[in-house]
């Protein structure tokens, strides 16, 4: 067996297949998982990638071992398999390598109610154990296959109320990478009144489209496009394991007509280079990146057109950073202030004095169509704008849970939820 130790990482195990992962390491990680976890019973699930079911398949191995059952829950995404770790009750284990390229493989763990194993929560012991030769229980362990798609698509559907939804549905283009989304999105979406765009969706773990990694800016570039050609309401791109998603809108990427691209762009690096916590790199556009935002205008190969895309930390500053770059784009911005448009400010800059704060009320934006479709994970009814709390609050009498709102995403887990009665 390989050194684990380089692949155990902070919060799972990944490394390259079969250099540092093979199925034995995979056997004995299930065995060692089975006797640190003391269940009597583990649901395992697997992604798209061609080693994903051999390295489930080696796990279980492992786990029966142990004399523990196993549910093998197949193809599936990480986000599936916490359902069914919270819905069954039992520890679980996702044979994925997330968002990384195809030559990678690796093993996410959690306790029973999709509680998070991590290095300071039992995958050093797990490590420890694997490698040492543990003695086979008396009897094994069954493996049990068991499909759970429908229960997992009919949870996530009882989470929104769409009774509300406008009446012409809503169009909605999704990238899944080759990844796991093509499985669970056309599921999810089953019966439900939404138009659908799908981009990629047949699984296959090389690749062949673009890397299932959504935080790489031109990993985007196709579901940007198929938002602006389909009039699409809003686009989704998934990673591998379709446990992260990303969010576009028709002006996910914003083209400026220019006469000069060259000209253009390095009037923009001008502007940014130099300032402290900025730095910037030419490897396709010219990206500026800081601790909270980034941006990338990007030149057409075909049209006088720079294509920008960036993104922040809050939507004012997202904002701030597009008005700014627009306006010294199209040479309506004049920068000699060094201030930020909008009240933000950037590295390196000071803060303009007439930006002014927030008015009291307007601290939350939550559109009214997205609240008309919310509902209460706990008890389904409507959920109501506390906005001095920034929080959702359940309109049920005997419920009155209440959710926190961070920079304006609604966080609608229960665990996350405040009881009537808590201190804010």
């Amino acid at each position: 067996m390989g050194d684990l130790a380089s692949i155990v990482k902070a919060y799972d195990i990944r490394g390259v297949v079969p250099d540092q992962l093979d199925e034995s390491v995979a056997e004995a990680v299930g065995a060692a998982f089975a006797k640190l976890a003391g269940a009597t019973t583990i649901v395992t699930v697997h992604d798209m990638r061609a080693s994903s079911g051999p390295l489930a398949d080696a796990f279980g191995r492992g786990v029966a071992s142990a004399g523990v059952d196993v549910l093998a829950g197949g193809l599936g995404s990480t986000d599936m398999l916490y359902y069914a770790s919270g819905d069954l009750g039992v520890p679980g284990a996702m044979i994925t390598a997330s968002h990384n390229p195809a030559q990678y493989n690796g093993i996410k763990l959690c306790m029973a109610g999709a509680k998070p194993v991590g290095i300071e929560t039992g995958l050093k012991e797990i490590q420890d154990l694997a490698e040492r030769s543990l003695v086979p229980a008396p009897s094994t362990g069954t493996v049990t296959r068991l499909d759970l798609l429908p229960g997992y698509a009919d949870h996530l559907r009882k989470l929104v109320d769409i009774s509300g939804i406008r009446p012409l549905p809503p169009t909605v283009a999704v990238d899944a990478g080759n990844g796991m989304a093509g499985h669970t999105v056309p599921k999810v979406f089953e019966g439900l009144p939404i138009t659908l765009i799908p981009l990629y969706f047949e699984l296959d773990g090389t690749f062949p489209n673009h890397e299932a990694n959504p935080i790489e800016p031109e990993n985007l570039r196709d579901l940007q496009r198929a938002v602006i050609e389909h009039h699409a309401d809003i686009g989704l791109a998934f990673d591998g394991d379709a446990d992260r998603c990303f969010l576009v809108d028709e002006r996910g990427e914003i083209n400026s007509v220019v006469a000069d691209q060259a000209a253009a762009t390095a009037q923009v690096k001008a502007v940014y280079e130099g300032r402290p916590g900025v730095s910037t790199d030419e490897l396709d556009g010219l990206t500026v990146s800081a601790a909270t935002w980034w941006f990338n205008p990007r030149p057409s190969n075909t049209e006088p057109l720079l294509r920008l895309n960036a993104e922040a930390d809050t939507g004012a500053a997202m904002a701030a950073v597009r008005d700014e770059i627009l306006g010294l784009v199209r040479g309506t911005t004049d920068r000699s202030d060094n201030a930020s448009p909008g009240g933000t400010v950037f590295p390196g800059e000071t803060p303009d004095p007439t930006a002014g704060t927030p008015a009291e009320g307007n601290l939350m934006q939550i559109d009214g169509w997205l609240l008309d479709i919310l509902a209460c994970p706990e008890c389904h009814a409507p959920l109501r704008v506390d906005e001095e709390a920034s929080e959702l609050v359940c309109t049920s009498a005997t419920c009155g849970l209440a959710y926190p709102v961070r920079d304006d995403i609604p966080v609608l887990l229960v665990e996350e939820a405040r009881r009537p009665g808590e201190p804010t």
